[in-house]
């Protein structure tokens, strides 16, 4: 997974401290023994999923404004926008209170955590 690629170097540091009889302190533990997903991770889905899915029914550039890896759409073709311009009127209809995640993994938790900071 992407995570466990970005926190490689972390822990083979805390790996090579201990072939080396070196104490780990408490703050060096989770490195070794569980898997992170990097806060940047988490708002680059957030942004690109539910808040993609937020401001094409409701368009608020000051909350764009602030998020750092919102991706901005691609040029499509006049078919293609004319059926994503059906599709956002339906997104036009949603209350933050009418939407559902399905967690399916593990990382879900951190994801659902990442939605509640945009």
């Amino acid at each position: 997974m992407l995570y466990q690629y970005y926190n490689t170097e972390p822990k083979d540091e805390i790996f090579a401290l201990l072939k080396k009889n070196v104490k780990i302190t408490k703050e060096r533990i989770p490195f070794a023994t569980q898997l992170f997903t990097p806060d940047w991770i988490v708002r680059y889905m957030v942004e690109n999923s539910l808040g993609r899915l937020w401001v094409e029914g409701h368009p608020d550039e000051e909350l764009k404004a602030g998020w750092k890896y919102y991706l901005e759409e691609a040029e499509q073709e006049p078919e293609v926008a004319a059926q994503l311009e059906v599709i956002r009127a339906e997104y036009r209809k949603i209350n933050p209170e009418d939407i559902k995640v399905i967690d399916i993994t593990v990382t879900g938790l951190i994801q659902r955590i990442g939605a509640k900071m945009v």
